[in-house]
């Protein structure tokens, strides 16, 4: 359902005007950490629950009940944050 919620917001949670920038800087964390904080507010709020309700899936021992580990979870997610 959180999923499906993301995916069906009407303007997506990383705006469209940040699509080439976050692509570009993908592997810097400095700078991805450099766009959430431009962000809108609400949606670096919403950006920011979402990454600490999915660190919770993240932890060694969900992993290994879900084999859903961090890489696993950024395949699902991501496209639902930045279309």
């Amino acid at each position: 359902l959180l999923k499906l919620w993301y995916r069906e917001l009407h303007e997506p949670l990383i705006p469209d005007e940040f699509y080439e920038e976050c692509i570009t800087c993908c592997n810097q964390p400095d700078k991805c950490i450099s766009i959430i904080e431009r962000l809108p507010r609400l949606n670096r709020l919403v950006f920011t629950y979402l990454i600490r309700f999915l660190k919770v899936f993240a932890a060694s021992e969900n992993v290994a009940l879900t084999k859903m580990d961090s890489n696993n979870l950024s395949m699902v997610m991501a496209p639902n944050c930045l279309r």
